[in-house]
């Protein structure tokens, strides 16, 4: 006796349950792009230059959004760091695979610009970006001062470094930061022309269901739930207007 189809069996089921239609097995999954794609113009944003920074790399621009509304002292100081041109030509000194990349004033000897206020919370020359797993044992113990929105492939692209947690030897170069420059402080044909989804919109409701709800056929098995830090947050370039 053959096996019965899959659509033969989920009409059977549909029937049985008193349902008008049986689900389309063969109905392509709603990606991410495709939710991005039908969103309305109303679900962006443009992050406010005033708390956007730009940490220019040798090969590449990364775009931080500060939190300022978490974190606003944490944000003030930096701005202030920034704008007192603190971070200009220093260095990526540690990149943990999978963990962090790190910058910091290896002489420790740039003294705080007027304006930034110091605390036990808050240390100007060691500062660094996640590029991998959400490492939850930092919970509580270290400061989030914002999130990447752009340019994450080049720090996690950096060579690891060959010391204890990532950190580079004395054999190999760190990676220079040529300046840290807020987006308001740099003139609006050079910025970096991005829009960010809003959370509190339908489509990132949308986004958020699509991510717990793994319908692709590589799934055999829907997990039905994501973890909070691996909630994505897209964000699209903005083309730029022809003259």
């Amino acid at each position: 006796m053959r096996a019965a189809r899959p659509r033969a069996v989920a009409a059977t089921l549909a029937a049985a349950l008193g349902l008008a239609s049986a689900p389309d097995l063969d109905a392509k999954p709603v990606t991410v792009a495709d939710l991005l794609a039908g969103s309305p113009a109303a679900d962006w944003r443009v992050p406010n230059p005033d708390d956007t920074l730009y940490l220019e790399l040798a090969h590449g621009r990364v775009v931080i959004e500060l939190a300022t509304r978490v974190v606003p002292q944490h944000a003030a100081n930096i701005k202030a760091l920034v704008r007192a041109h603190y971070f200009d030509g220093l260095a990526v000194i540690r990149v943990q695979d999978n963990y962090v990349v790190q910058w910091d004033d290896e002489t420790h000897r740039r003294p705080l610009p007027p304006g930034v206020r110091p605390s036990v919370e808050f240390t100007a020359d060691a500062q660094a970006a996640v590029i991998g797993n959400a490492p939850r044992q930092l919970d509580l113990n270290v400061a989030l001062v914002g999130r990447v929105l752009k340019g994450m492939e080049f720090l996690s692209t950096l060579p690891r470094g060959s010391g204890e947690m990532g950190f580079y030897v004395a054999a190999e170069p760190p990676a220079p930061i040529s300046s840290v420059r807020l987006a308001s402080d740099v003139p609006p044909a050079e910025r970096t022309r991005i829009e960010v989804l809003r959370t509190e919109s339908a489509t990132f409701r949308s986004v958020l269901e699509q991510r717990r709800e793994r319908r692709e056929p590589w799934f055999k098995h829907n997990p039905g739930a994501i973890d909070l830090c691996n909630v994505p947050l897209p964000v699209r370039v903005v083309p730029t207007a022809s003259p």
